[in-house]
């Protein structure tokens, strides 16, 4: 099997740690909870073999600062019984009992295991809310967090939240020309709501829930986000097809991918995709968003796909082990990037002092003949 797309679970050097989060304000035992939603990827971890498994330890913390006071958090998390060569995603929920106010929240991610930690920053406002109310709205795709509301298309967006009431009463839901409605008993009412759309007209899109009883109404709004994609610019679309010459020598393919319309750029682009799904009776195509996350990976950290480095992660993935030697005495700075699982390694050398690594070993590497 090509070894493009062998996602790999051991990471020992890399930097940061990719995790998504949406807070959201709910009702709690003891008064107003602010509860943190979190994705955290495998692939940033490290992992510790044990038997015929591995186990990745890490934390979570959340710090929230008003007025120079500060509270918050720390979860400890141990994941065991991985196998070697997947890639997971851990899912959280993290609660912080809080009042009222406007606060500065940091969000920190630790691997235990390398001492490794990301971390983000954000403002966030609080409202009380009462007996009569409903918490924040959680968006999800395809049962994944959605970060900054944003998204490319509308398919598979759902919605999660809760309903307090005291009484009986009607909740509406909107999102552009989809409306919904639920009758509301007292008490708290978990709600989801997957609206039926295809898609929006705009480039945003109000969403809208409405409480209501007799004359009294709460309402919760939200806005979702379409994102300019790949297939409307034209340098990047046509960047993220030439690389995709290293997935296949038909080169019929890539031609019709550069030559299209823009307007044809999304069935083309799909249709290239479709019959590599490894699978297709899910929405997720998984080896379209490991293509993606390792380009752009190679774009944002090692000067582009084109670059020795980028090629190999780009073709590779991310090594199960990075040596690094950036001060050495009697040759320039230099790495090793080892490949456990198909027996490889590869070497890049500093040569001209400006942090560009070229490939050294193997000699006249050609990932187009693997």
């Amino acid at each position: 099997m090509h070894a493009f797309f062998t996602i790999l679970l051991t990471v020992l050097t890399l930097p940061g740690i990719d995790f998504v989060y949406t807070p959201g304000i709910f009702k709690g035992d003891r008064g107003l909870e602010l509860r943190v939603f979190l994705e955290t990827e495998s692939e940033g971890l490290t992992f510790i073999k044990e038997g015929e498994t591995f186990t990745a330890v890490y934390s979570v913390s959340v710090t929230l600062k008003k007025e120079n006071k500060e509270k918050g958090d720390v979860w400890m998390r141990k994941c065991r019984g991985l196998e070697y060569g997947t890639s997971r995603t851990f899912f959280d929920t993290v609660g912080v009992d809080i009042l009222s106010g406007r606060y500065e929240m940091t969000i920190i991610v630790s691997d235990l295991n390398s001492q490794k930690s990301t971390a983000e920053e954000s403002t966030i406002s609080i409202d009380t809310l009462s007996a009569f109310s409903i918490s924040s709205m959680i968006p999800r795709k395809y049962e994944r967090l959605i970060s900054s509301n944003t998204v490319t298309n509308i398919n598979g967006i759902s919605y999660c939240f809760e309903v307090y009431s005291d009484r009986d009463a009607i909740l509406y839901f909107t999102l552009e020309n989809y409306t919904d409605s639920t009758d509301i008993t007292p008490g708290i009412t978990p709600i989801r709501i997957e609206p039926a759309l295809d898609t929006l007209s705009g480039k945003s899109a109000f969403v809208s829930a409405i409480l209501q009883s007799g004359e009294e109404r709460f309402i919760r709004m939200d806005t979702l986000f379409i994102a300019r994609t790949v297939f409307t610019n034209e340098k990047l679309y046509k960047n993220r097809v030439k690389a995709l010459a290293y997935l296949t020598n038909n080169n019929a393919e890539l031609d019709t991918l550069l030559s299209a319309r823009p307007e044809d750029r999304d069935s083309v682009w799909r249709a290239f995709w479709k019959v590599r799904d490894p699978t297709p009776e899910t929405a997720k195509n998984e080896l379209e968003d490991e293509y993606m996350a390792r380009i752009e990976y190679a774009d944002r950290y090692l000067g582009g796909w084109q670059m020795d480095m980028g090629r190999v992660w780009l073709v590779m993935g991310r090594p199960d082990e990075i040596e690094r030697h950036p001060f050495e005495l009697d040759s320039w700075a230099y790495e090793v990037w080892y490949y456990y699982a198909t027996n490889e390694k590869f070497v890049f050398y500093d040569m001209h002092g400006l942090g560009y690594y070229e490939l050294t070993y193997p000699e006249n590497w050609n990932p187009k003949r693997r």
